[in-house]
C-alpha cells in the first residue's frame, strides 16, 4: 500500500509526461492500489487486536 502511495505521488508530479503519452491510467491504478489496501489494512489491525486478546 506505501508503494502504491509514492509511485502514485511521483506520477502525479508528472502528470503531464503521462497524458502526453497516453499513460493516464497509470495514477488511477495507484489509487485503487490505495483504495483496496484499506480494508485489508484494517482488516488485520482488527485481527491482530483479537490474537493478542484471545492470548492474555
Amino acid at each position: 500500500m506505501a508503494a502504491f502511495a509514492l509511485v502514485g505521488l511521483v506520477l502525479l508530479l508528472n502528470r503531464d509526461w503521462l497524458t502526453a503519452n497516453g499513460h493516464e491510467s497509470w495514477l488511477s491504478i495507484c489509487v485503487a492500489g490505495v483504495i483496496w489496501g484499506i480494508p485489508g489494512l484494517l482488516t488485520m489491525i482488527v485481527h491482530d487486536r483479537h490474537r493478542k486478546a484471545r492470548r492474555s
